[in-house]
């Protein structure tokens, strides 16, 4: 699962916060001849914590 996110302040982000996610259908697979749809309703809470650290040249390396 990949998610991408932006925040839209000029700002930098924080250096940690909490995502929280409701899905209501889930797709799991095995490969692309098996896959299980699940309908529900669920919600995740995932804490996000700053991993690396950017540097004045633009690049970046890990904490």
């Amino acid at each position: 699962m990949l998610f991408n996110f932006y925040f839209i302040e000029n700002s930098p982000p924080p250096d940690q916060f909490l995502l929280k996610v409701n899905v209501n259908q889930l797709v799991l697979s095995n490969g692309p001849d098996q896959q299980n749809l699940l309908t529900g309703d669920w919600s995740f809470e995932i804490p996000v914590k700053k991993n690396y650290e950017q540097k004045n040249n633009g690049q970046s390396e890990p904490l």
